[in-house]
């Protein structure tokens, strides 16, 4: 091999090792090209490759890794049910890989709420204004609850020492 640093070395016996098949060699490779170490430049398609071929191999940190760059959209298409699917199948590949799972499974449902809730919150005015949730009578229904509050008022007002006990004397029965 060429005189190089110790990462493009690794590199160079990683694309080797691959060749032969070694499924380890190729989780190390796609951790290379997910991190641009060595020769190798960051290269998320290259990196989902190799990922892949160590994931068919019952390789759990392939499978987790393929997750994540579904979750994000690195290299492959960005899909949370896809990426949550991939965490399934890791923690099924490895009990020992329980935590990671559990955290990234907890960082996925929390940015798919967040996500939903940011798009409602963009479009609720124009939601809840428009003719699809109220038809055309949502003034009616705004004027109705304002009915509603002045009546509570009226009343609440119209008796306003209500005292369930009839009787002055609280000694008597």
């Amino acid at each position: 091999p060429p005189p190089l640093d110790r990462h493009s070395r690794a590199l160079f016996y990683y694309q080797r090792a691959a060749e032969q098949g070694n499924a380890d060699a190729h989780l190390k490779l796609g951790d290379y090209f997910y991190e641009g170490l060595g020769a190798a430049r960051v290269d998320y398609e290259r990196a989902a490759a190799y990922y892949r071929f160590a994931s068919d191999m019952r390789k759990a940190e392939a499978t987790f890794n393929l997750g994540v760059m579904h979750q994000h959209g690195l290299g492959l298409p960005r899909d949370l049910f896809l990426a949550k699917r991939f965490y399934d199948l890791a923690l099924e590949d490895s009990p020992d890989a329980y935590i990671a799972v559990s955290l990234a499974l907890a960082y996925l449902a929390a940015s798919f709420a967040l996500e939903h809730i940011e798009a409602a919150w963009a479009h609720w005015p124009d939601r809840f204004l428009s003719s699809t949730v109220y038809g055309f009578q949502w003034d009616s229904v705004l004027i109705a609850l304002l009915c509603l509050l002045l009546a509570i008022l009226y009343r609440r007002r119209a008796n306003p020492n209500p005292n369930p006990n009839p009787n002055p004397n609280p000694n008597a029965r």
